[in-house]
């Protein structure tokens, strides 16, 4: 890291220390989930996709600082702008996923197997991170555009995704909502 990082004006300073701040503490937060969850020792399907989110949000986390912070190391800014993209899209589609099993379990009124299916769900969570991450090395290691603006134009595109991940978050949640008011109201719910 440069000198210029923790330097600047005061403005600068304090919102270095805060990016600081929010990436160690999402860290320490997320650690303690993993080890939280191990010592309680209950292994099953739930548990590994709270698991895994949680690794994905914490290499979101770690990365978070030297992602956003012009550190003036280009290996450290690629390298921490592509696990933004891994662990930010991956954490948000597993969410999706989350979603879509309790959505599951309420429409057909049977237990979801998430173990057996765990690596088709890890594939389907990874393949946008990978092709996004790809392009986004591609385009940063060939052009002869600047590095920040390759950034910002694979931001777009990683932002795009989150959004789309967040509103198809509250359409399946608020669909699985609803089911679940019209079954306690006594409304049939069509089950297959």
């Amino acid at each position: 890291m440069t000198t210029e990082t923790f330097g600047g004006s005061t403005q600068h300073q304090v919102f270095v220390s805060l990016v600081l701040a929010v990436s160690c503490v999402g860290s320490l937060v997320d650690i303690f989930m993993i080890c939280l969850i191990r010592k309680m020792g209950i292994w099953n399907g739930h548990i590994m996709l709270i698991v895994t989110i949680t690794w994905f949000q914490l290499l979101y986390d770690v990365s978070f600082f030297p992602a956003i912070v012009q550190t003036g190391v280009q290996p450290l800014y690629l390298t921490a702008s592509v696990c933004q993209f891994v662990g930010g899209i991956a954490s948000s589609i597993f969410s999706n996923c989350i979603a879509l099993v309790a959505w599951y379990v309420v429409y057909y009124k049977k237990a979801f197997d998430i173990a057996k299916y765990y690596y088709a769900i890890l594939i389907v969570a990874l393949l946008p991170c990978v092709i996004i991450s790809a392009i986004f090395l591609l385009v940063a290691l060939v052009q002869s555009a600047t590095i920040l603006d390759q950034i910002w134009g694979m931001q777009y595109t990683y932002t795009d995704l989150r959004m789309v991940s967040i509103g198809f978050n509250f359409l399946v949640r608020f669909t699985t909502l609803r089911l679940i008011k019209q079954m306690s109201s006594g409304k049939a719910v069509k089950s297959r």
